[in-house]
C-alpha cells in the first residue's frame, strides 16, 4: 500500500474514532477559512447540480406553505427586480429604482395628474409616457404616476400630464 492510500485510511479511521474532536477542529477551520468554505460549497454545488435541484424539488413539494411564504417575502423585498424583468421581457430599454419612483410620486404630491385624486383614496401606478410597445424606455424620465383607472384609459396613447395642476390648488 502506498503512503497516500495509507494516510487516507488512517485519517478516515481517526475521524471515526474521534468524532467530537474532529467536529471541533472542523468547526474551528471553517470559522478561520470562510472564503475557502464558500468556494468548496460552490464547487460542490456545480459538480452536483442535478442532485441539488432534485433535493430542492422534493423539499418544495413537502413544504408548500414555507415555499409560498418565502416567495411572498422575496417578492415584497424585490419589487425593483420584478418590475425590471417584466419591462425587459416586453422589450424596454433602461430601468429605474423604487426610490426614484417614490421621489416621482412625491413630486406629484401623491396625486394623479389626470383626475387629481390623491393617495390613499387611489393607488398610483407607473405609467410609461411613451408606451414600451411604441419604443418607450423604462427610465424614470419616461414614467409618470397615474391612478389605475387613468392609466387604463390612457392605454397606449402618448400623453404627458403636467405638474401645473399642483400650482393652481
Amino acid at each position: 500500500m502506498d503512503r497516500k492510500t495509507y494516510r487516507k485510511i488512517y485519517n478516515k479511521n481517526w475521524r471515526k474514532n474521534n468524532k467530537e474532536k474532529w467536529r471541533g477542529l472542523l468547526k474551528k477551520w471553517k470559522k478561520n477559512n470562510p472564503e475557502k468554505v464558500k468556494e468548496m460549497f460552490r464547487n460542490w454545488r456545480r459538480a452536483n447540480l442535478e442532485k441539488v435541484r432534485e433535493t430542492k424539488r422534493i423539499w418544495e413539494k413537502k413544504n408548500p406553505e414555507k415555499v409560498k411564504r418565502h416567495r411572498k417575502k422575496w417578492k415584497s423585498k424585490n419589487q425593483d427586480k420584478i418590475k425590471q424583468e417584466r419591462a425587459r421581457r416586453r422589450g424596454a430599454k433602461g430601468l429605474h429604482m423604487q426610490t426614484e419612483w417614490e421621489t416621482l410620486k412625491a413630486q406629484y404630491n401623491w396625486t394623479c395628474p389626470a383626475c387629481h385624486r390623491s393617495e390613499p383614496e387611489i393607488k398610483l401606478t407607473e405609467d410609461h409616457i411613451i408606451p414600451i410597445s411604441k419604443g418607450g424606455s423604462n427610465n424614470i424620465e419616461n414614467i409618470q404616476p397615474l391612478c389605475k383607472g387613468c392609466n387604463s384609459r390612457k392605454y397606449t396613447k402618448i400623453i404627458k400630464y403636467n405638474l401645473d395642476f399642483l400650482t393652481h390648488s
